[in-house]
Formats: C-alpha cells, structure tokens, sequence
C-alpha cells in the first residue's frame, strides 16, 4: 500500500518536525558580582526579606518580551530553570548581603541571627524586556521592625537599562543588572532605617 501526500501535507509535516525539534533553553538570573561603590557599611542587625511578588504577566515558566506596548511575546522555549517568584526573593537577598557586608539576610526568619531584624517586604511591579532595545524593572518596598517605634519606611526604584546585546541572554543579563540596582537602592533604605 503506498501513501500519497500532497506537497502541502509534506510541507506541514516539516514544520512540525521543526517545532518538535527546537531545544528548550533555561536561563537563571544571577546576584551582583561587586558591592556598589560607597556601599561599605556593615548594617549591625538581621534582615529578613519577607515577601516578594511579580507580576502576574511573567509569572510562568516561560520568559515573556514585549513586543510592543500592546503586545508581548512568549517565548515557548526559552524558560526560567526555576519559578521566578523563587529566584527574585533569593537574587535579592544574595544581593544585599554582599551590600551590606553582612550574611545575617535571609528569605525565612529562622535563618535570621539576633533579635529584632528589620523586615522588608517587596513587590515588583514591573519585569518588562523590549525586544532589541531595553529591560525594566520597577520596585517598591517597605521596611519595618527591628525592635524600634519608628513609622515604616516606604521606597523603591525604576530601573531601565539598555541592552548588552541581543538575545535572551542579554535580556536575563539585564534583568539581572537591574535587580542588583533595585538591591543597592534597597540597601541604602535599610541603612537609612536602621540608624533611626
């Protein structure tokens, strides 16, 4: 018995073989490399990073670029090695120990030496990439405790940076390079509060 396909048949059985056979890349963002210049006070209490949201948009496995500002893409393969809402709380913290020359900063209290620390909570308002051109990030945070009456403090940061170059390799890269900006502006808050 012989099967006859017509050429669009042949065609359509090609693409899909093509789709079958795209790898799946896994990116991780990754903490500073250097403490920011100036940032050479040791803050003397525990800091416990207590909750970090995201947006719902680029809550998934796959990372999402925007196209447009109507319109994103998601890109199928091209993913996150672990759940976002995972790696911005702990590239956060690995990020303010090293600003804070201290690694008494921790996602869970009990990780956290001494009594009283300072608590912080932030949220990300903002996670966007546009393709070929930038990324940006925007902050907002709150800090309180420590054992002190002293009123919460309320910052945060928008953070857009160009491109290194393209691909999602430069977009993580600058993800990454805005998060350690957002932790140094952190860090600065922490300072603040702590010497009320």
């Amino acid at each position: 018995m012989r099967l006859h396909l017509s050429g669009a048949a042949v065609v359509a059985l090609l693409l899909l073989d093509a789709c079958a056979s795209a790898p799946t890349h896994y990116y991780t963002l990754s903490a500073a490399g250097t403490a920011a210049v100036g940032s050479t006070t040791t803050l003397q209490r525990g800091v416990v990073l207590s909750t970090a949201s995201i947006p719902d948009l680029v809550d998934r496995m796959q990372l999402v670029v925007r196209q447009s500002a109507t319109r994103v893409s998601i890109a199928e393969a091209q993913q996150w090695a672990q759940p976002l809402r995972d790696q911005i709380p702990a590239i956060i913290v690995r990020n303010l120990r090293l600003q804070l020359g201290s690694s008494n900063v921790a996602g869970d209290a009990r990780l956290v030496a001494g009594n009283a620390p300072l608590k912080v909570v932030v949220n990300i308002e903002q996670f966007d990439a546009v393709a070929g051109s930038n990324v940006s990030v925007r902050a907002r945070w709150a800090i309180s405790g420590g054992g002190g009456t002293a009123a919460p403090l309320i910052d945060g940061l928008d953070v857009t940076l160009p491109l290194a170059g393209a691909g999602f390799d430069a977009i993580v890269e600058g993800w990454s390079k805005a998060l350690a900006a957002i932790s140094v502006a952190l860090a600065t808050s922490l300072q603040t509060y702590a010497a009320q």
